[in-house]
């Protein structure tokens, strides 16, 4: 019983600190099932005198048993943050010297069929900046961007650096996107040399109140949103 409680106690704090963590918040459950099976330790013990929380197993399979619930949370944790970020590989290829607004629509099933390209999902944009493809995004997902690669179609072998914030050198002569949104149904960019032309300074990727409109005008023209 000593080993049962040991465990629920293990499983409490592992919980905690997942709950007072940014990144594993969602698991704070983990101390719940802790503080659960500490409570059956106590009943089970001072209530019902129960002596052995495993009776008739040899002292091997208990060791075994209690390694297995004791890599249990951390192996979960694992297994759950590589599946939320499990590839989504995409090429994004726009019309030559564009600059401006990107907007990708996914899951539009009456689009062509879908292209790939050694593993990448390739995704043409047109001239006005728009692309819907039949492509979908899984569900919970989270590394989208770390696998999105951007082109000009003449050149497909330099990919546009993708950003998350205005760039610290500021250079002006260089093209760059920018990801302002993406959700399981669209992705936002915008490809500017100039950070300052669609976006408020010092914010990460906030659009100005010009680029907004651009981005809603767009986004209003995905066939997938309209009724």
């Amino acid at each position: 019983m000593t080993r049962l409680r040991n465990i629920a106690i293990y499983y409490i704090v592992f919980g905690i600190i997942c709950a007072i963590s940014f990144v594993f918040f969602d698991f704070y459950w983990i101390a719940i099932v802790g503080a659960l099976v500490l409570l059956y330790y106590y009943v089970a013990k001072y209530l019902f005198k129960v002596q052995k929380a495993q009776p008739g197993l040899s002292k091997s399979a208990v060791n075994i048993i209690s390694i297995f619930f004791i890599v249990l949370p951390p192996l979960s944790l694992l297994g759950i943050e590589l599946y939320y970020h499990r590839p989504f590989k995409q090429k994004i290829v726009v019309p030559k010297n564009y600059e401006g607004v990107v907007v990708v629509g996914y899951g539009n099933e009456k689009k062509a069929k879908e292209e790939w390209d050694n593993g990448y999902r390739l995704i043409k944009v047109g001239n006005g900046g728009l692309a819907e493809t039949s492509f979908k995004i899984p569900g919970f997902i989270s590394g989208t961007l770390d696998e999105t690669l951007i082109y000009y179609n003449t050149n497909l072998n330099k990919p546009i650096p993708v950003l998350s914030s205005d760039p610290l050198n500021n250079d002006t002569t260089k093209i760059n996107a920018y990801i302002v949104d993406f959700t399981d149904e669209y992705q936002v960019y915008v490809l500017t040399k100039n950070y300052k032309k669609f976006f408020i300074a010092n914010t990460y990727n906030k659009p100005d109140s010009v680029a907004q409109q651009q981005i809603t005008s767009a986004l209003n023209k995905l066939s997938a949103f309209k009724p």
